[in-house]
């Protein structure tokens, strides 16, 4: 399984840095993570057809996005859930919040074990089929 960029434009960093008029997403950010997936895409379809002994698949990054969107249980704040340092990474001699399984984000950047939990389901399964998007025949 070859993981496809995920909305990059929808990290507190980005949104921090970025974001105009405290939109939820950088637009720019996610339309060239997408045009790198598609590329990727065709890509895969290359290496199937020329490695036949092999199944490249790929999950979409749309499987993730509706926890950015808040359709899921999760809180989004551009903030993640710890005291981040200088590059917004978590810094070491802080806590990070209690409710670790509400955030998307540990800091600017990483996910939390909980979106993790969802995206290996969503790999990983049947549960919600309709997100893997390039199977080969």
């Amino acid at each position: 399984m070859v993981n496809p960029l995920g909305l990059i434009g929808c990290t507190p960093n980005a949104i921090a840095l970025y974001g105009k008029n405290k939109t939820i997403c950088v637009g720019d950010m996610n339309n060239a993570a997408q045009r790198f997936n598609e590329g990727l895409e065709s890509l895969l379809d290359q290496l199937n057809t020329n490695l036949t002994d092999a199944k490249f698949i790929t999950t979409g990054p749309s499987a993730l996005a509706s926890l950015y969107t808040g359709n899921l249980c999760f809180k989004f704040t551009i903030k993640g859930c710890c005291k981040v340092n200088n590059v917004g990474q978590c810094n070491p001699d802080k806590a990070p919040c209690k409710n670790r399984n509400t955030h998307l984000f540990w800091d600017s950047f990483h996910p939390t074990e909980a979106v993790n939990v969802i995206g290996a389901l969503i790999a990983y399964t049947d549960i919600v089929r309709e997100f893997i998007f390039h199977i080969p025949k």
